[in-house]
């Protein structure tokens, strides 16, 4: 696994721009539901504000997985806003001096003239993860009688069940009736 470092001396400088272009394998982009494909690429600036450093930019990468509707092959891409800052770890009565502000953004800390980047960076990718994910936005899904993928085929169910489940002609119900006379208005 490669590591990501930051040099925090160099920062005094001005902003260090990093470039990301990497296998997802340097990360270590692991999950049991995707699969990732192609490099994470991304662009993260890099400031030294006093003693502590911000991180600014974009990551992006792709992932693989079944949709959730007709379990077809469905690929999405992830992208992941990196707002981030480091503290440098202080004695604990100067960060007791430090006021706790819920409107602040969370902080980590380094210690020392490296920071290192590999595990912030996956924890990021992994949290932006999708819920689910779809091989098409209007995917129609398997048919739960027959199990037809409805973007493929029609379903095969036979039209005597399906009349048995949803009546298509005869009287209509009381409730019906009585929502198709509702007057709505706008």
């Amino acid at each position: 696994m490669a590591t990501l470092i930051i040099p925090v001396e160099r920062l005094r400088e001005g902003p260090l721009k990093l470039e990301l272009d990497l296998p997802p394998e340097a990360l270590d982009l692991r999950d049991e539901q995707y699969q990732f494909t192609g490099h994470v690429r991304g662009d993260v600036v890099f400031h030294l504000i006093g003693e502590d450093v911000l991180a600014s930019g974009e990551i992006h990468a792709q992932v693989t997985s079944i949709c959730v509707r007709c379990l077809a092959p469905a690929e999405a891409t992830i992208h992941v806003t990196v707002n981030e800052a480091w503290i440098e770890n202080r004695p604990e009565e100067e960060q007791a001096d430090r006021e706790f502000s819920e409107d602040a953004p969370l902080t980590r800390t380094y210690a020392g003239d490296e920071i290192e980047l590999d595990e912030v960076f996956r924890e990021l990718i992994l949290s932006e993860l999708p819920d689910r994910v779809y091989c098409q936005p209007e995917c129609k899904g398997l048919c739960p009688g027959c199990g037809a993928n409805l973007n493929l085929e029609p379903c095969r169910c036979l039209k005597e069940e399906a009349a048995e489940i949803i009546p298509l002609s005869g009287p209509l119900p009381e409730w019906k009736k009585t929502l198709k006379n509702l007057k709505l208005e706008p």
